[in-house]
């Protein structure tokens, strides 16, 4: 009789493991059914990966914790990103095997709680060149957006 029991218990159980699955229409943002409440970014930061993270934090409402791992990209769009963390409350995470370089940083900083255990990196601003005006121009958009 207990061995019946077992076996239903094992059986009812394969059906809901066999359900969880890696969602990537929101690439580089990737879901995991397993952890319902934590949304991953895995990849560089580019004019589509603000658009994404929106449709991806519609998409799942229950996340509350992104894990970030990224060589960064445009300043602007992690600056967007950064504001659109910051506005829906979330954690955000390195694990131990990622990097967050850039402006995955300001995507970072800007979580409600942070934590890490991987490689978080920052530098100055590049490209900017001799053109004083336009490095003042940037910053001035990374301390409002701070």
């Amino acid at each position: 009789m207990a061995a019946r029991v077992a076996l239903a218990v094992t059986a009812s159980a394969l059906p809901l493991a066999a359900q969880a699955e890696r969602i990537t229409d929101y690439a580089p943002f990737y879901y995991d059914t397993e952890n319902a409440t934590v949304l991953t970014l895995d990849g560089d930061i580019n004019s589509q990966t603000d658009f994404r993270l929106g449709r991806a934090l519609h998409a799942f409402p229950e996340v509350e914790t992104l894990m970030l791992s990224s060589n960064g990209g445009t300043v602007y769009d992690g600056l967007s990103m950064a504001t659109t963390i910051h506005d829906a409350g979330l954690k955000t995470h390195i694990p131990a095997d990622g990097e967050c370089f850039s402006a995955c940083a300001y995507m970072f900083f800007a979580g409600v709680e942070r934590g890490s255990e991987g490689k978080l990196g920052v530098h100055r601003l590049a490209g900017l060149g001799d053109d004083i005006t336009f490095g003042q121009e940037v910053l001035s958009e990374v301390f409002a957006s701070l």
